[in-house]
């Protein structure tokens, strides 16, 4: 069911994206040497062929302020001209404060400005681009940025789940135009999943004043590829139809897809599945892999300054989140 916007006037406009990686290129023969196995395994297995990680002496804030950065000087503004900061990352850089307050402190505005996190995992982006749609009359300008650090956590004993990430950074810039916007989303939650992606550690459920132990360990990725893989491949089909009916839609009417780059395997699954044309799809995982919450920002800044976009093109972004999350939004350009 689609809520009324606060304002129908105000059309969601992306007028600037960037993105920010870390210095550090991991070619998939250096995972082989790490783990002992045959060189081309990783690659072939994985699907990916490099992805970056943040180097032992690499703070994620340089990734995340040069995303800000060209998102901003694309969009031809400064932090300055901002209303509203929306950190939308997977992970945490520490439990308290929040995410956006210290990007707040690399950013440094003139003024004290609004500023908050979303936290919808591989998906916060995408529900923060959705949030800001209806916030658009109380902050004319709003500045997303996702920056996720998948490296810190990688269990390389769990060869699958392990070899399909790398961190990352995205941003955009949003303001409101007569044109164009979001024309459809959704959300929903598939909690019987909750289960097959985590990282138990972190929180005051397993804390390490409780379980001293066994903290170490529960600092690590786990997932039951499996399982998440069979709910989200029945699920996401009808969803798909469901967001795309809401504004009488089907895929034949989108002119360019922006999925999560969740694996090599999800994206071939929805491509055949769904029967889409490849030459639509912004596909970077073999050379960004898994960026958790930045994936589909990064993905749509290439879809922004490398696809021949124009105005009135419809751009579907959608994805999955641990939890089990999907997401979809439509968006046209103005």
């Amino acid at each position: 069911m689609q809520t009324t916007h606060p304002n129908p006037s105000l059309r969601l406009n992306i007028i600037g994206t960037g993105k920010g990686l870390p210095s550090r290129l991991v070619p998939s023969n250096e995972i082989d040497a790490l783990l002992g196995i045959k060189e081309g395994r990783t690659e072939k297995l994985s699907g990916l062929a490099q992805r970056y990680f943040l180097a032992d002496d690499e703070s994620a804030d340089a990734m995340q302020l040069q995303a800000a950065k060209i998102a901003l000087a694309a969009a031809g503004i400064t932090i300055d001209d901002v209303d509203c900061v929306i950190n939308a990352s997977g992970i945490d850089r520490q439990c308290i404060p929040f995410n956006a307050a210290h990007t707040l402190r690399l950013l440094k505005p003139a003024r004290p400005i609004a500023a908050f996190d979303v936290n919808m995992t591989c998906l916060s982006f995408l529900r923060s681009l959705d949030l800001a749609d209806s916030l658009l009359h109380k902050y004319p300008t709003i500045l997303l940025i996702s920056c996720d650090v998948a490296s810190v956590g990688l269990d390389w004993n769990d060869f699958h789940s392990s070899t399909i990430f790398g961190d990352g950074a995205a941003a955009a810039v949003i303001r409101s135009s007569e044109r164009g916007g979001v024309l459809t989303s959704k959300f929903e939650v598939h909690p019987e999943g909750y289960e097959f992606c985590t990282i138990p550690a972190g929180g005051y459920e397993n804390h390490p004043s409780k379980h001293p132990e066994s903290y170490v360990s529960q600092a690590y990725f786990h997932m039951n590829g499996k399982k998440l893989y069979k709910l989200a491949a029945e699920a996401i089909p009808g969803f798909l139809d469901e967001t795309l009916a809401q504004a009488d839609l089907t895929l034949a009417d989108i002119d360019w897809i922006v999925p999560h780059q969740a694996s090599r395997g999800a994206l071939q699954h929805i491509i055949s599945r769904l029967k889409l044309d490849p030459a639509k799809i912004v596909d970077i995982f073999n050379t960004h892999g898994n960026q958790i919450s930045a994936s589909i920002p990064s993905a749509l800044h290439h879809l922004l300054t490398d696809f021949p976009v124009r105005s009135g093109d419809k751009v579907l972004l959608f994805g999955t989140s641990a939890g089990v999350g999907l997401g979809a939004l439509v968006w046209e350009k103005p």
